[in-house]
């Protein structure tokens, strides 16, 4: 890899689960222990740049047709943390 290839790969990590330029916030419910609370809910900061460069589908939400009407939080009623 280049030189330059590898700066953007080491900044794009730096901003990885931080606030840092976050544009878009996921709301999930909270993991804990493996055991899914409905109470509890986590806000997870993101990039749409970052989601739209990795996955056809955000693409498509930040950039296609749905663009206009995508809004800037994202509440999931299924998704928890425990993949984070």
């Amino acid at each position: 890899m280049s030189a330059i290839t590898e700066i953007y790969k080491e900044r794009s990590k730096c901003l990885l689960g931080t606030d840092a330029l976050s544009d878009v916030k996921f709301v999930v419910r909270a993991s804990i222990d493996g055991e899914t609370s409905s109470a509890g809910k986590k806000v997870i900061p993101a990039h749409r740049f970052l989601l739209a460069i990795a996955s056809p589908v955000f693409f498509a939400m930040f950039c296609g047709s749905l663009a206009a009407e995508t809004s800037k939080t994202f509440i999931s009623p299924t998704a928890t943390t425990k993949g984070c």
